[in-house]
């Protein structure tokens, strides 16, 4: 339970887009191809500069070469337009994938690494949150995944995630809250004991 309330604190969510980019794909809407080209190549390199294992950066190792595989009718297209006679020879697809490459690494890396470095924080952030539960005199119960006992041997259950603080309804006790403060980062500060409430 510790080590829930240390992680609950500090995460967020996200969003999804992919059914609708397959779906105009497979019309074959070259602007569609090109945004699922760039955005495959930019995950990819947004994977590599994340850091985090062997396999993540093989991931994005074959979602960059899915860009490329992606974005090569774009190349050809644009390599096509750029020849007097209209004809592609492969030397000229080295600028179009030079600038793709470019453009998805730079801003795949960048993103990635403030990814990481969002990480590093958050991860700091539960290390610090499991000594502050720890050191106050927490423990898990052993009874339940959500109840705990504070200091004082009361019996705590979670009621509710609030940005400032996650308040605590005590077993057992009718009309009683406590609270651990949280700073905007989700940092605990302090614990606030039984609280009496009308």
């Amino acid at each position: 339970m510790i080590a829930d309330l240390a992680r609950t604190a500090v995460h967020a969510a996200s969003a999804d887009i992919g059914r609708d980019v397959y779906r105009n794909l497979k019309k074959g809407n070259l602007i569609l191809l090109a945004i699922a080209a760039g955005l495959t190549g930019i995950l990819g390199f947004r994977l590599i500069g994340m850091l985090r294992s062997v396999w993540s950066v093989l991931g994005g190792l074959a979602l960059i070469f899915l860009g490329l595989v992606i974005a090569l009718p774009i190349f050809v297209f644009i390599s096509a337009l750029a020849s007097p006679n209209g004809s592609v020879q492969p030397g000229m697809l080295l600028i179009p994938v030079a600038v793709y490459l470019g453009v998805c690494g730079l801003t795949g890396l960048i993103w990635g690494h403030r990814e990481r470095a969002a990480d590093a924080k958050a991860s700091g952030i539960e290390h610090h949150n499991i000594s502050f539960m720890l050191d106050a005199g927490f423990s898990d119960l052993g009874v339940g995944d959500d109840l705990l006992s504070d200091p004082e041997g009361n019996t705590l259950k979670l009621k509710a995630q609030e940005p400032s603080k996650m308040v605590f309804m005590v077993v057992g006790r009718r009309n009683m809250r406590a609270a651990i403060e949280l700073d905007p980062d989700g940092r605990m500060t302090s614990y606030t004991g039984l609280i009496k409430i009308a």
